[in-house]
Order: C-alpha cells, then sequence, then structure tokens
C-alpha cells in the first residue's frame, strides 16, 4: 500500500510555499521602489546644488546692484548739495509793478535778505505805481542798466535830473507821468541822461542825440547860468 501524507502536512507545506513566494515579490518590488527612488532624488539633488548656486550668484549680484545704487545715490545727495548751496535769488531783474508802491524804503534790506548779491540788480520794473519824485530810487544800485517808471505820479522834470547818476542807464521809460506833458520833455530826459539808447520803448536816434545836444546847451545851462545870477 501506498503511503500518504496526512492532509494537514499537505496543507501546512503548500501554505510555507506560497508564504516564500510572496516574500519573494514583496522583497523584489521594495528593490524596485528603491531604485526608482534614488532614480528621482538624484537630479532633484543636482538641481538643488544648481539652485542654491545660483541663488548665491543672484544674491551676490543684487548685493552689487545694492552697492551701486548707494554710490549713485551718494552721489545724486552730493551733487544736489552742491546745487542747492546758493539760495539766494540770483537774477538780476526785479518787477515790483502794479504794487501801489509810493517809496523804495526798506528795499536794500529786503534785497540783503533774498538775493545773493543785491549790487547785480540791472533791470528794475516800477511802473504803475504811485511815485511822485525819485529821492528813494537814487539809492538803487549804480549799475542799473533797465529802469521803467511809466505809469506813475511823477510831475516835476527836475526829477529826472537824479537819475544822472546811473551812468550804465540805457533804457528808461517815463510816459504815462505828468511830466511827459512839458514841452521839449524827450530831449530834456536825453539832455539829462545822455548815456540813454531807448526812451520811452522807442530807440534813441542820432537826430535825437543831436537834438537833446543843441537843447542842452540852449536851456538848460542858461537856467543854471540864471540860477546862479540870482543866488
Amino acid at each position: 500500500m501506498l503511503k500518504t501524507e496526512p492532509r494537514t502536512g499537505q496543507r501546512n507545506k503548500i501554505r510555507k510555499e506560497k508564504a516564500v513566494k510572496v516574500s519573494e515579490v514583496v522583497h523584489d518590488s521594495e528593490l524596485k521602489i528603491n531604485r526608482g527612488k534614488e532614480k528621482v532624488s538624484s537630479p532633484t539633488k543636482a538641481s538643488a546644488s544648481a539652485f542654491g548656486a545660483s541663488s548665491t550668484l543672484n544674491v551676490a549680484k543684487s548685493f552689487e546692484n545694492d552697492k551701486d545704487k548707494k554710490k549713485l545715490e551718494e552721489k545724486k545727495i552730493g551733487s544736489t548739495e552742491e546745487e542747492t548751496k546758493y539760495t539766494g535769488y540770483l537774477g538780476p531783474a526785479i518787477k515790483l509793478c502794479n504794487n501801489n508802491l509810493s517809496t523804495m524804503e526798506g528795499f536794500s534790506e529786503t534785497c540783503q535778505k533774498l538775493m545773493e548779491n543785491p549790487d547785480s540788480i540791472r533791470w528794475l520794473d516800477l511802473s504803475f505805481n504811485n511815485f511822485e519824485n525819485l529821492d528813494t530810487i537814487c539809492a538803487l544800485p549804480l549799475e542799473l542798466e533797465v529802469l521803467y517808471l511809466h505809469g506813475n505820479a511823477i510831475g516835476d522834470i527836475k526829477e529826472v535830473a537824479k537819475l544822472s547818476k546811473f551812468k550804465h542807464l540805457r533804457s528808461l521809460t517815463l510816459h504815462g507821468n505828468p511830466m511827459d506833458e512839458v514841452k521839449n520833455y524827450r530831449y530834456h530826459v536825453l539832455a539829462l541822461i545822455p548815456s540813454l539808447k531807448s526812451l520811452d520803448f522807442a530807440a534813441v536816434t542820432k537826430k535825437d542825440a543831436d537834438t537833446a545836444l543843441t537843447f542842452q546847451s540852449l536851456f538848460l545851462k542858461n537856467k543854471g547860468k540864471k540860477r546862479s545870477a540870482e543866488s
């Protein structure tokens, strides 16, 4: 008779074989998974290292750019300090028309506070004010070249003689004052201020200059002689 193993022994043997096969399959799958991880992780590490290098370079570049920006800002600050060094008004012209002025008292003090160089005034507009005489105007800088006095209340033409001290005066306006109704007003003014090249916005011609000289010799000198004789 053939010997047969008990059924329970066969069952246990089959279970052991299955268990071995399952363990082998699991082991193989784990190896495959680990290999895949290595393949995936290696470029990641490489890219991470590359990113770290590039980020380091970017930080270095940004640091250099910040340095350059700071240098530029320092230069700008230095240049603005040099530019803002002179805070006073540097222009040679002052416009004071239509201000209801009747005197120039305090003008020099104001210019001292507001201007870098008050003696640099060359052009002054005092038109359409209420000046009746030129007493305070005579305190202006002697280098004055242009003076507008039209539209005031100056009635005595003798006041013009006070402007003869301005040897560089080349342009003067007096029209619109009561004095402009005096006979030979233009020649009278030109005789008193021979440096003028323009009077009341009209150029002084050679004929004007010659007539002014004649007027001076015939009338102004004779008036001076009469005054000295009377005194």
